[in-house]
């Protein structure tokens, strides 16, 4: 670092030089981002990335509730080629990846279903959404 300068990321780390070259880090606890599970407010599926792929790509989806969870991969054709997560999961954020390394190329859907697994419905009994991803080899 050149002169002078002070870098402040909030909630991570504070570095500063000076003519010296002298570095002096500092943490700060407070953190900007929060990941726990009773922060998650509604079901979502995020995009796949990258998309399009060769050969893996990153699912993210979050869960406010606990759920029976299936993500399922479809060709374009409707046919099921691959089961990614068939399970129970708390909430919270979560991600799964899948490797199109045996698949040909081309158009796939991902649908993840969720089904409200607890004693009381806290936000929805179902919850169902689908993205479209892309193999090049």
């Amino acid at each position: 670092i050149m002169g002078s300068n002070t870098v402040h990321v909030p909630g991570e780390i504070i570095v500063s030089a000076g003519i010296d070259t002298t570095i002096n880090l500092t943490l700060n606890t407070t953190a900007l981002y929060s990941f726990e599970p009773s922060l998650v407010e509604s079901f979502c599926l995020h995009p796949a990335y990258p998309n399009p792929f060769n050969p893996v790509s990153t699912i993210r989806y979050d869960l406010p509730q606990p759920s029976e969870v299936s993500l399922i991969v479809y060709d374009i054709l409707g046919r099921e080629v691959t089961t990614l997560v068939d399970e129970y999961m708390e909430p919270g954020y979560h991600q799964v990846q899948w490797d199109g390394r045996d698949f040909a190329s081309g158009i796939y859907i991902a649908r993840l279903h969720c089904r409200y697994a607890g004693q009381a419905r806290l936000v929805t009994p179902e919850y169902s959404k689908s993205i479209k991803m892309v193999l090049l080899k």
